[in-house]
């Protein structure tokens, strides 16, 4: 058994997809092993930041090669660091060219440190945000509909992907795609992905969820027949809106506002941003810079947001579809790439550099956390509950009541006035001692048939 302060290591083998072995540095990257020491790394500059994790560029001291590493704090999760596994065996299992490889992890003090490969050019908003900028300061009208196109087809092979192998993501969005220099797209962070697969069955469905409530799918939201594979859909569809327009539909709402408009209006679509968003697409100079989108693609956007699971297509059907049926030509497809390499990647600079410009991005109300919990519990109402990040928590309504915003923003404040509202706090666990982190290794170790593990107090002398 060991303590957070000896080092746990998981190695794994990095599969190269066809695009990869036209590089040499790539090429290599598969051959040889990446260290499992912190020491041996080089932090070049920090890519993102979230509530209790930090990406950063970095450089492997023994042999240069560079690479991104993910930072998570142990302190600040879950007692039982399920979350924490759940990420690190979707990462270890899989092997796709458009599903983000990690080389290797290791547990340094209390951090666990996920080293992956680097995205050179970083989130798919990023880069066509970035790409939009230089654009207009050129005084040029962006066309983005197609580079989008081949976003979302790239996107849903990993995805058909991941729910083949029997897991939802559950946090698909534009920040969680990534894009490298060459116009390779992968799908990053299983934070919060869930598995389906269990004692070697598939659920058809699953219960708990933390997630941001933009791209959340209804049924995921009320959780009274738990949800599937579907919900992933409903989130690529709010993705395209979220590229076309650079920001999620009610993204400037509070999450529980979110929440509400997404269970019991109709779906969202390109007119759903109003004349105060559409002041997004205007310069300082008073240029109207919005873009056109074709039919085609707001068909598109509207058969993924279907508010019935049952109707929305499998990612199999999408990906067959008359909406992304050309770029099955791989003629046609490679030209795409080479086109977003070079009228979007080519625009906008390295991630993580350390002459990095890059300054982060606004804030929005609506991309707040929110837990949805189902539970029997005594202390907790029957059915799904809605817990804000600042303690507070609402029964979620359903689309078969007549319930509105503003009934819920009263249930709301009441539960403010009995719990002391933002300085509410829930009932802390007790600290576990530094064995749970053993556990979770062992446990890890187990779950993957020990495949390429090696116990620190296992390792030859």
């Amino acid at each position: 058994m060991f303590s957070k302060r000896d080092v746990a290591v998981i190695p794994s083998k990095h599969i190269m997809s066809a695009e990869e072995t036209t590089t040499t540095d790539t090429a290599k990257e598969s051959t040889t092993e990446w260290p499992t020491e912190s020491a041996t790394y080089e932090l070049i500059g920090k890519i993102g930041q979230g509530a209790f994790a930090s990406v950063w560029r970095a450089r492997s001291k023994t042999d240069e090669r560079e690479c991104a590493i993910k930072v998570l704090n142990l302190d600040h999760v879950d007692s039982n660091l399920s979350e924490i596994r759940l990420e690190v065996q979707a990462m270890r299992l899989s092997s796709h060219p458009n599903v983000l490889t990690c080389h290797t992890a290791f547990v340094n003090s209390t951090d666990l440190w996920l080293i992956t490969q680097l995205m050179r050019k970083g989130s798919s908003l990023h880069c066509l945000q970035g790409a939009r900028q230089r654009l207009r300061e050129e005084g040029k009208t962006s066309r983005m509909e197609e580079h989008i196109l081949y976003i979302l087809y790239e996107t849903l092979l990993g995805l058909q992907y991941i729910h083949d192998n029997g897991q939802i993501h559950r946090d698909i969005k534009a920040g969680n795609i990534l894009l490298c220099g060459n116009g390779d797209v992968r799908i990053a962070d299983f934070g919060v992905s869930g598995w389906l697969v269990n004692a070697g069955t598939q659920q058809e469905k699953a219960k708990t969820f933390v997630g941001t409530p933009c791209w959340m799918a209804p049924e995921l939201m009320e959780q009274i027949h738990g949800y599937d594979y579907k919900a992933d859909i409903w989130s690529l569809g709010i993705t395209a809106l979220e590229l076309a327009k650079g920001y999620a539909p009610y993204a400037k709402y509070p999450p529980m506002k979110v929440l509400i408009l997404t269970i019991q209006e109709d779906p969202p679509s390109l007119d759903t941003y109003d004349e105060e968003d559409i002041a997004y697409d205007v310069d300082s100079n008073g240029m109207d810079f919005e873009e056109e989108f074709s039919k085609s693609f707001r068909s598109l956007v509207d058969t993924c947001l279907q508010k019935d699971p049952a109707k929305r297509p499998k990612s199999l059907e999408l990906l067959q579809s008359k909406y992304l049926n050309a770029l099955q030509d791989a003629k046609q497809r490679s030209e795409r790439r080479e086109a977003i390499a070079n009228q979007v990647c080519g625009l906008v600079e390295d991630v993580g550099s350390a002459t990095s410009k890059q300054k982060p991005s606004k804030a929005l109300p609506g991309n707040a956390p929110v837990s949805i919990v189902l539970s029997n519990e005594e202390n907790r109402p029957a059915g799904t509950t809605w817990v804000f990040t600042d303690g507070s928590q609402v029964v979620a309504p359903s689309t078969t009541l007549n319930t509105t915003v503003d009934d819920v923003m009263a249930e709301l404040d009441q539960f403010g006035l009995q719990t002391g509202g933002e300085n509410y706090n829930r009932e802390q666990k007790p600290k576990e001692e530094p064995d749970d982190l053993n556990a979770f290794m062992d446990e890890f170790e187990l779950n993957t048939q020990g495949e390429n593990f090696r116990h620190p107090s296992k390792r030859d002398d």
